[in-house]
């Protein structure tokens, strides 16, 4: 039998893995690989760039357009890109999104190990469940500091926004204002809503 390429390689460790068929991989794969080959200063934010490397070059244009426009008027590059930190990367140090990000060299494991970690969290963020994707949404907001009036810094117990409420660990829950919760689930189904709409009247497919 023929040597499999590292790409095939790559895709049948991830079919091992993953919620999604071959057809699927092989497309975010590539799209995947050609964002990491971007240079730093090319870049946008993750959704634009994810985005547009997933279609054929003669609809980049167009997609660019249309991701940019749900960036500025629904989303913020700010928020997709909290999104790649909190759900596809294995930590938050390994963003190009970040003022001080540097181009690294990983070897083959630390590359799969980024490559896991990416589609495991495009599976919880599509494919494995409500509870998933909103642990994600969950993710994206900004921690708050929880106060009961007389004693400064300490954890409120009552109507607190956490995943638990049991005093045990307390001070490790994290605590999030919940309508920026219920903005940020609002408008990412705004922006999905819409991409999808526009997309199926030219007759592309944007489900992925």
């Amino acid at each position: 039998a023929p040597e499999l390429t590292q790409e095939q390689q790559d895709v049948k460790f991830l079919g091992d893995r993953m919620p999604f068929g071959d057809e699927e991989l092989f497309q975010v794969y590539r799209a995947y690989q050609a964002m990491k080959q971007m240079p730093l200063e090319e870049r946008i934010s993750f959704i634009t760039d994810i985005g547009v490397q997933s279609v054929p070059v003669s609809e980049r244009d167009e997609r660019m357009t249309m991701l940019q426009a749900v960036e500025h008027k629904l989303l913020t590059s700010k928020l997709g890109n909290r999104l790649y930190e909190v759900a596809f990367l294995k930590s938050s140090r390994d963003s190009e999104y970040i003022d001080a990000a540097k181009p690294t060299e990983d070897d083959s494991y630390a590359q799969r190990a980024k490559l896991e970690a990416f589609f495991d969290g495009l599976s919880n963020c599509s494919r494995r469940g409500n509870n998933k994707a909103l642990k994600i949404l969950f993710d994206c907001c900004q921690p708050q500091t929880m106060t009961d009036g007389n004693n400064s810094g300490s954890t409120q117990q009552s109507a607190d926004f956490a995943y638990g409420n049991s005093s045990v660990g307390a001070a490790n829950e994290k605590h999030v204002d919940p309508m920026e919760l219920v903005s940020i689930g609002y408008r990412v189904a705004l922006a999905s809503g819409f991409l999808q709409a526009v997309t199926k009247d030219n007759g592309q497919d944007v489900s992925h």
